[in-house]
């Protein structure tokens, strides 16, 4: 008896050990893939930045400076580096757009979604602000007529739940997010802006940040396909095909933002099921009950005829 009850308290342990290990799988959030391709990319960014005009153009050695999206997505990028030059530049940038849109009046985008709760989500325009010397100053602005359709575009859809998540509207949020997650395709997004063929990295950036935003299950090899787009200069493609060539040799400011935002951007904490605890904690008591009737048994006095007392005590 004394053998057997050292074996259930040990059983009991081990199925408490196992809760525990269960458990602690849930316990943290996940950390981003690469933070060193983050820091590459910001690296990029900075390498490309133009200290004279105060922004980063559309592309490596370009003339185009773009507002929207390009410089204010890096100036996000760029803000929660640890680096106090990387948030220099990025307080330069934004002084820059401020001053660029100045005169504007109500300039919108829909990327504006990602730092505040303003929302817009219509077709889009594009608009010379100024010219300085070879460099020309545009901005893209969503304020066309009319409205973009989360069911039919992949960064509305991404973008529209993570202005209803600021809002409150999770169930809504979860809503649209799920839109966009359907057109995923296990390589990239298939929207109807897709041209056959050819995907979009911007569009693998929103899913991982957004999705982790909103606290969202995605797929294991995301962040693997988003790293695969990454060039050795820090910069992301701007396209690819099905094998993860990219589409030309193109990295541009604004893909690069995104893939910074999102690498960065730790995943929400996990939740068990409600039903796991639950189901551990009746195994467990379960076990110990039958080893508790089991040894009670095996305890029990065996009821001797007078024959085998004789053999006994002869």
């Amino acid at each position: 008896m004394r053998n057997q009850v050292p074996a259930a308290i040990l059983l009991s342990l081990l199925l408490l050990a196992a809760l525990g290990y269960v458990l602690a799988s849930y316990g943290g959030g996940s950390q981003p893939l690469s933070s060193g391709a983050a820091s590459r990319g910001s690296n990029y960014l900075v390498a490309n930045y133009n200290s004279s005009i105060g922004m980063i153009p559309n592309v490596p050695g370009g003339h185009t400076y773009y507002v929207y999206s390009d410089n204010f997505l890096a100036a996000l990028a760029l803000k929660g580096s640890d680096d106090p030059t990387l948030r220099a530049i990025s307080s330069n940038i934004t002084s820059t757009d401020a001053r660029m849109l100045s005169a504007v009046p109500h300039p919108t985008s829909q990327y504006q979604v990602i730092s505040s709760t303003n929302g817009t989500f219509f077709t889009s325009n594009d608009y010379v602000l100024a010219r300085l010397g070879s460099a020309v100053i545009e901005t893209t602005l969503n304020n066309g007529t009319t409205p973009l359709s989360p069911v039919s575009y992949v960064d509305v859809a991404f973008l529209d739940a993570l202005y209803l998540h600021r809002v409150g509207l999770q169930k809504s949020a979860v809503g649209d997010f799920t839109l966009g997650a359907k057109l995923y395709d296990g390589v990239g997004f298939v929207d109807k802006a897709f041209t056959q063929g050819q995907y979009q990295t911007y569009k693998l950036a929103l899913y991982d940040y957004v999705g982790k935003v909103l606290g969202a299950v995605l797929p294991s090899n995301l962040e693997s396909n988003l790293l695969k787009l990454q060039d050795p200069d820090g910069g992301f493609y701007i396209g690819y095909d099905a094998h993860f060539t990219p589409n030309g040799t193109d990295t541009n400011t604004a893909t690069t933002s995104l893939a910074i935002l999102a690498l960065g951007t730790p995943g929400a904490k996990a939740q068990p099921s409600p039903y796991l605890i639950p189901i551990f904690v009746s195994a467990t008591a379960a076990v110990v009950a039958a080893e508790f009737f089991l040894l009670r048994g095996r305890s029990r006095p065996t009821l001797q005829t007078p024959h085998e007392k004789r053999l006994i005590f002869t």
